[in-house]
């Protein structure tokens, strides 16, 4: 498989509804990075017409702001489902429309892909730990924000809010794409994707940096969570059970911890 030799950087995220009036504050503290994105794409649907967006959004398409217009609603999907393939040979980066993202964000996140290329590389992670019979614990006793730093490992799940980078083809991409899980996982997208990883072999890596600690939700969007991403813990459980059921994700899991992959 083709290579890039330099890969771009691609930052990707999706919005909607009231979120939108809120969303220029999010962009913006993309446009600040020490390290510049080589794109910023904002994913919306197409019954959002372009001219109809707020001001302060049009404002920033002069400053490098896209704006694609997609035909599937596929939720919070929309992040990671068109960018990657639109662009299959750069380093997509998926962020959360309702944080403002500390500056040393991408550079922090590049660095640590440069140390760890063949890895999933996140600001914040959640690890998933399991009882004494191997079977997985309920989502709420994971161990939250883990502070594993540069520390690779399956069992760590990348959450959205701490921004997540993809390198390029490390992932299974007829799996990644099919249309019909993704809208049977269409409110979990992070156990979706952690479930592709899983079966790619690819593990996940925390930066070192706290970039957990060191970001900040936007006034007002917090409480409704984008696309109800904040589902219930139970929900969450449901949908895990159904994956390790049909993909037997736990021992996948458990098979590359003992092994490290080999």
């Amino acid at each position: 498989m083709k290579k890039a030799l330099n890969p771009r950087i691609i930052v990707s995220l999706t919005s909607y509804g009231d979120r939108l009036n809120t969303l220029s504050i999010c962009l913006k503290s993309l446009l600040n990075q020490t390290k510049k994105a080589d794109k910023i794409l904002v994913y919306l649907t197409d019954d959002i017409k372009e001219s109809h967006l707020p001001s302060s959004l049009l404002e920033l398409r002069d400053r490098g702001i896209e704006y694609r217009f997609v035909p599937l609603d596929l939720k919070p999907h929309k992040k990671y489902y068109y960018a990657m393939q639109e662009f299959p040979d750069d380093i997509i980066v998926t962020v959360d429309d309702d944080v403002i993202y500390y500056k040393e964000m991408l550079s922090e996140l590049y660095k640590t892909y440069l140390k760890f290329p063949k890895c999933i590389v996140t600001g914040r992670a959640h690890e998933i730990t399991f009882n004494d019979d191997g079977s997985i614990k309920a989502y709420d006793d994971w161990n939250w924000c883990s502070q594993k730093y540069e520390q690779p490992s399956m069992k760590l799940l990348a959450t959205e809010a701490g921004s997540v980078l993809y390198p390029p083809h490390l992932l299974d991409e007829k799996l990644l794409f099919n249309l019909d899980y993704i809208k049977h996982y269409i409110t979990v997208d992070d156990l979706w994707l952690k479930l592709v990883e899983v079966l790619s072999n690819v593990p996940t890596v925390v930066c070192s940096l706290k970039i957990e600690k060191m970001r900040e939700g936007i006034p007002d969007t917090q409480a409704q969570g984008l696309f109800n991403k904040n589902v219930g813990k139970n929900e969450n459980d449901l949908y895990l059970k159904d994956l390790d059921k049909e993909f037997s994700l736990v021992s996948k899991i458990l098979a590359y911890e003992n092994g490290k992959g080999k």
